[in-house]
């Protein structure tokens, strides 16, 4: 358990906080500025939590995720220099309760992972949600489930490409939506 601790301006090392084979770990209440790289990376790791916390301008990613079962919940993340959350190598996330702001990349979802999104909100994001293959080792792109969420923008951009799928269930949308690539479901 790691509760109310503030990290800021880290400039020696890539990622401000690194987790690797880890298992049942509560990261709580936590303040992320201005991570050199990314503010949390998570590697390899089960029952993560990352729960209340704040990430603000982070170089690279917010929370960068590889190979873990993690749930994302009730966290602000904004002025994400690549993405809010990466979401890739096998990992299942569990993402409710979080809201996006002004990242270049809310959302990714790549290399066979899989992501369940809820009750979020996208607020000006140059992208929105991108599910894709990037590491052939992996076979599949992304697969992402969004229900019950927000997205407000003048171009709200969501992608799907090399055999991946997004689904958007009871989702509203105040913006010109952008969905490009295949395996797009809007219901």
């Amino acid at each position: 358990v790691w509760l109310n601790s503030s990290f800021k301006n880290n400039s020696l090392y890539d990622d401000v906080l690194h987790l690797v084979y880890c298992d049942s770990v509560l990261l709580k209440d936590l303040v992320f500025k201005n991570a050199f790289g990314d503010a949390i990376d998570i590697d390899i790791s089960k029952n993560i939590k990352v729960v209340g916390s704040k990430f603000n301008n982070s170089v690279n990613d917010a929370i960068d995720l590889m190979q873990s079962n993690v749930l994302i919940e009730n966290n602000f993340i904004n002025f994400s220099g690549d993405k809010g959350i990466s979401i890739g190598e096998g990992t299942i996330a569990r993402i409710n309760n979080n809201k996006f702001v002004k990242n270049d990349l809310a959302v990714a979802i790549k290399d066979g992972s899989r992501a369940e999104i809820l009750n979020s909100k996208f607020l000006n994001n140059k992208k929105e949600i991108h599910a894709y293959k990037k590491n052939w080792q992996y076979g599949s792109g992304g697969f992402a489930k969004i229900e019950n969420s927000y997205f407000e923008d003048d171009l709200i951009n969501i992608k799907s490409n090399n055999n991946s799928v997004i689904n958007l269930n009871n989702n509203e949308f105040n913006g010109k939506k952008i969905f490009k690539g295949k395996n797009i479901n809007l219901n």
